[in-house]
């Protein structure tokens, strides 16, 4: 798929894939992140329908509907009452990201219960 210049994240490689989606709106949908972070709970990436790189790309409208649509229902769906956004744009090289379309992870874990309990751990760039 990716050899044939399909981006995995549009709606053809993700048709292609089979990829499943779990909620969708008019400019996004979610579907399941195929490498959850290890000790992740929840996980699941919000991806904007049109292909774009990086957050400035997205309209007014396609910013709305992520934060008053979307995040409602990822939160109601997944029964989330605490969890990180993290949004992966840009250049992959540096920012562990694997594909160049513009995608919002969701995560959650569990209760933190004591002072060295483990943590869910994210790549979000490479040191100096």
């Amino acid at each position: 798929v990716k050899a044939a210049g399909v981006c995995l994240f549009c709606e053809e490689g993700m048709r292609i894939l089979g990829k499943r989606k779990l909620l969708e709106t008019i400019s996004w949908f979610v579907t399941d992140n195929d490498f959850p972070y290890e000790g992740s709970v929840t996980h699941v990436l919000a991806i904007p329908k049109r292909h774009v790189i990086k957050p400035e790309e997205l309209t007014d409208t396609e910013l709305l509907e992520l934060f008053r649509e979307l995040s409602p229902l990822v939160q109601k769906e997944f029964k989330l009452d605490g969890y990180t956004l993290l949004f992966r744009a840009g250049n992959t090289k540096k920012t562990g990201a694997t594909l160049h379309h513009l995608h919002v992870h969701f995560i959650n874990g569990v209760e933190k219960t004591h002072k060295d309990h483990p943590k869910v751990v994210a790549t979000v760039g490479y040191q100096k």
